[in-house]
């Protein structure tokens, strides 16, 4: 998995009040869309995601002279706008989705990378969304497992150490 850079972000997007504004296909197919837009407009290279109903987690990397903050509004705000529009069952598309604020964290050693990339594929099964992480639909890791980086049994025993590890930075990772 290599980048543009040896820095990884970790992000956390959080929907406002924490309300399940992503729970329906269409914003989540919605997102994930505008997640591959931002990933050419901006050069990024993407390790994981995960879209939950009232979160998301990104993990990336980007060429220098990229801000985090600027890439993640980027997706913010045209994810916003085509809900607007009507490309979504979003019931309310006037509200504002997503909770103001970022929370972002560099990672800066494999061991970090490793942990960050586990807890966003496990994250569905923690959150109750799936008994198997392989199972959940909106989620990198079926492209991670046919790439040949995650077993197909893949943490369907336990969960993986480096969920621990990412949870006692909370509440960035909640």
């Amino acid at each position: 998995m290599e980048g543009p850079t040896d820095e990884y972000m970790f992000v956390s997007l959080y929907t406002r009040h924490r309300e399940p504004l992503l729970k329906g296909e269409d914003a989540k197919r919605l997102l994930l869309e505008k997640l591959g837009e931002t990933k050419k407009q901006f050069h990024l290279v993407i390790a994981a995601y995960v879209v939950l109903d009232d979160h998301v987690h990104l993990l990336f990397t980007s060429p220098p002279g990229n801000e985090c903050s600027a890439i993640v509004n980027s997706l913010r705000a045209s994810f916003q706008r085509e809900l607007r529009k009507g490309g979504s069952s979003v019931e309310d598309t006037q509200t504002q989705v997503w909770e103001h604020g970022l929370k972002v964290r560099t990672l800066m050693s494999k061991e970090e990378l490793r942990d960050h990339l586990d807890f966003i594929h496990y994250d569905p099964v923690r959150h109750g969304h799936v008994e198997r992480a392989g199972d959940y639909r909106w989620s990198s890791l079926a492209k991670r497992m046919a790439e040949g980086h995650y077993p197909h049994d893949w943490a369907e025993l336990a969960p993986p150490a480096g969920v621990a590890r990412v949870l006692k930075f909370a509440p960035l990772a909640q």
